[in-house]
């Protein structure tokens, strides 16, 4: 079995291997999760709602919709934000249940009627009743993926069959959201002013960049469809470059804290300390890992839920709503169901899944690979080595410090751990920053002492951390504040 990677150059290296091994699992190990789409020519379902814009043959690119072939409250299959209690499985179950529609497409043919159809989609917060015929039969992402390229790797989520769209037909539409459409049809507002208009409305970060992947924000003449992964990277960065032009004129914070969660696979440990507006992440992967685990793992629990209905479209429902519940009932703690409506049996399964993929992974020594990229108030370029996952964090810590008043030095350690085995999207950079940052911190008298502190909450000494980052010396450089 080729599941266990053999490479260790750098971080982008180690990412494009975990997306080998991972699409080479599936196509091996995957055939149970996807049967239930054997010979499927059309689909009827609700989209989430959920829109899809690929990289590949820009500016001529495949854009249409995922759904899944079930009916009514489908919105935790595209629902980032809403995660936070599930496991990897959990969100391979669902994402492998959604089937991608495409269609090519010029970018700026944003008139385009299948475009509009899809922007009425996206205008609504909530599910629509979706009727999608295919040119031919729809294809296993892994087949897909030989022609058409994947772009759900590392900044998107995976998806399950991908298959070319003949027509589209979107029906019992629900009301749009207010705070959307207003951007929609204001076309002399810029793209980034409208997303930050929809973010201090409360809009969910997925929303916004799924408007700005399919071309629905800024000037008239320059609405234009954005790839999915673009847009995802470029909503991070807007919005935390406008935090960062108000934190900068706060005040320091008045200690140094540690705060860290657990999240996916990932850990996350940051420490702010009494400076002047400065940030860096530095990850951590691990280079050897089996994503055949995971697959064969979750086949099982797919296996063990259709026992209990009639068909694979009945597993797959009954799954969504458990885990619908379940998420529902989650509390903050991404690693504890709380009080949940899954079974005591279900809830074993999840553990045994869990466990069995730690078991595999903890038997094999790893080589660590480490990246990192930072900036401060006055020194600013693009995040080379950690890319979208550098936005996904800013945003999070700006967030806090937007919401205390305070400004402060930042260091992100993210260790990811062997058991992130599949890659899901920087969302889970965001949304494991921003649980860490709601978590009690940790108060420490310095920063070699929050360093220290955050490394313990790791697997990896602060020797390593600190050998691989810049923090340590650019605090030590004074700025002309503090003459002032």
């Amino acid at each position: 079995m080729r599941g266990i990677l053999n490479i260790s150059v750098n971080i982008q290296d180690i990412k494009g291997a975990l997306a080998d091994d991972w699409y080479r699992a599936l196509a091996e190990h995957g055939s149970k999760n996807s049967t239930m789409h054997d010979d499927l020519t059309s689909i009827s379902g609700a989209t989430p709602p959920s829109v899809f814009v690929g990289s590949y043959n820009y500016p001529r690119v495949y854009a249409g919709p995922m759904l899944p072939p079930i009916h009514g409250d489908t919105s935790i299959f595209d629902n980032p934000e809403g995660w936070g209690g599930l496991r990897l499985g959990d969100i391979l179950r669902l994402r492998l249940g959604m089937i991608r529609g495409i269609k090519p497409i010029r970018v700026g043919n944003t008139s385009d009627r299948y475009v509009q159809g899809l922007q009425e989609v996206a205008l609504s917060l909530k599910p629509s009743e979706s009727d999608v015929v295919f040119d031919g039969r729809v294809e296993n992402t892994a087949h897909a993926i030989s022609r058409i390229e994947s772009d759900a790797l590392d900044t998107s989520v995976p998806f399950g069959p991908v298959g070319v769209v003949q027509s589209a037909r979107f029906s019992g539409l629900s009301a749009p959201s207010r705070q959307i459409q207003n951007a929609y049809y204001d076309t002399d507002m810029s793209a980034s002013e409208a997303m930050m208009t929809l973010y201090d409305s409360g809009i969910a970060m997925s929303a916004i960049q799924r408007c700005l992947s399919i071309g629905m924000l800024g000037g008239r003449q320059n609405r234009r469809l954005v790839p999915t992964k673009w847009s995802i990277t470029a909503a991070d960065s807007v919005i935390s470059a406008k935090l960062l032009s108000d934190v900068i004129e706060y005040d320091l914070v008045d200690s140094c804290r540690v705060f860290c969660n657990a999240h996916l696979g990932n850990i996350f440990a940051i420490v702010l300390f009494p400076r002047r507006w400065m940030f860096e992440l530095v990850e951590a992967w691990y280079a050897k890992t089996d994503a055949s685990q995971i697959i064969n793992t979750v086949n099982e629990e797919a296996a063990k839920s259709s026992g209990a209905s009639d068909n694979a479209h009945g597993a797959l429902h009954d799954a969504a709503s458990c885990l619908r519940s379940d998420y529902a009932a989650a509390t903050t703690d991404t690693h504890n169901y709380g009080s949940s409506n899954i079974g005591q049996s279900e809830m074993q399964a999840h553990t045994n899944t869990e466990q069995k993929i730690k078991t595999t992974f903890a038997s094999t020594p790893r080589q660590i690979v480490f990246g990192s990229d930072w900036e401060t108030a006055r020194i600013q370029k693009p995040p080379a080595n950690t890319a979208g996952a550098y936005y996904a964090a800013r945003l999070a810590v700006l967030e806090y410090l937007h919401k205390n008043n305070v400004q402060a030095g930042v260091l992100v350690l993210r260790e990811i751990t062997p058991e992130y085995s599949m890659p899901i999207g920087v969302w889970q950079v965001r949304e494991g920053v921003r649980a860490a940052m709601k978590n009690e911190p940790i108060i420490v008298d310095d920063l070699q002492n929050g360093v220290k502190c955050a490394s313990s909450l790791t697997n990896i000494s602060h020797v390593k951390w600190l050998s691989h980052g810049h923090t340590t010396n650019l605090a030590r450089q004074r700025t002309i504040s503090d003459y002032v």
